[in-house]
């Protein structure tokens, strides 16, 4: 789909922008991991779209698990990330539907909640104004009607395509990454020792203070890769932080972030 073929990691020759900060375990030394609730994307492509309604069920409730565990897993650390969420899955009562209620769990855990989009299916650099701005919008009120009163400062375009017009203009703030972990590639097969291996090594390439670590929660590998990633950070002295956190006082609605400045 489109999110695969617009998803990519920053050429290597933009990589030498981003020392930023400091290195090294004095003072602040910030990391973070930006996760994105992405309920539509299904588990396992070789899954039909016929499903019956049991399977249904067992799937939104196996993927609430995973979120739920992610969500553990970071209050176990006592470290917190951004999720970036997809409207549609969290636009429905609590318990009824899964997105609801880990949004709300990772809000409660102290974790930050972002735009994503709502129907995950739209370009931000080509569709129309009507497309762009019911993707945003949809989403900041599904947001906002679990969580009220809940101030969004984030955004992350879907694939990491939107257009320079759209940022300049927007609202809130825009957020890249500096650091693919490329799990969604990783998913299958499922526990694989070698493919979560991968994830945790792509997220510590090169890793320095203030990137932004790019995952989708949803996935078994993923949690699996986190639990590894989390105690590698952890032991390399990083705080995982949230975006906002990460970037303090040079957040701004309106300006694209791959990183700290």
């Amino acid at each position: 789909g489109m999110y695969h073929s617009m998803h990519h990691a920053p050429p290597p020759d933009r990589l030498s922008t981003w020392h930023c900060l400091h290195t090294g375990l004095l003072h602040q030394p910030f990391s973070l991991i930006s996760l994105d609730l992405d309920y539509l994307k299904k588990i396992n492509e070789q899954i039909e779209v016929e499903q019956s309604e049991e399977r249904k069920q067992y799937l939104l409730s196996k993927k609430e698990e995973l979120d739920n565990n992610v969500i553990e897993l970071l209050d176990k650390y006592n470290v917190k990330a951004t999720f970036f969420v997809v409207g549609n899955r969290v636009d429905r009562t609590p318990g009824q539907d899964n997105g609801a209620s880990a949004m709300v769990y990772a809000y409660e855990n102290g974790n930050e909640i972002g735009i994503h989009g709502y129907t995950h299916q739209a370009d931000y650099a080509s569709c129309s104004d009507d497309i762009y701005e019911y993707e945003i919008y949809q989403t900041l009120n599904a947001i906002q009607a679990r969580i009220p009163g809940y101030e969004v400062r984030l955004m992350r375009a879907v694939g990491g395509s939107i257009s320079n017009e759209r940022i300049v203009s927007n609202e809130f703030a825009v957020i890249d990454w500096s650091i693919d972990t490329l799990d969604w590639t990783l998913r299958t097969p499922a526990g694989d020792a070698e493919a979560i291996e991968k994830i945790v090594n792509n997220a510590l390439d090169g890793i320095e203070d203030g990137d932004i670590i790019l995952m989708h929660d949803i996935y078994n590998n993923t949690y699996e890769a986190t639990v590894i990633l989390l105690a590698r950070l952890n032991e390399m002295g990083y705080n995982v932080v949230t975006v906002s956190e990460l970037l303090g006082d040079n957040l701004q609605a309106g300006v694209l972030y791959e990183s700290a400045p």
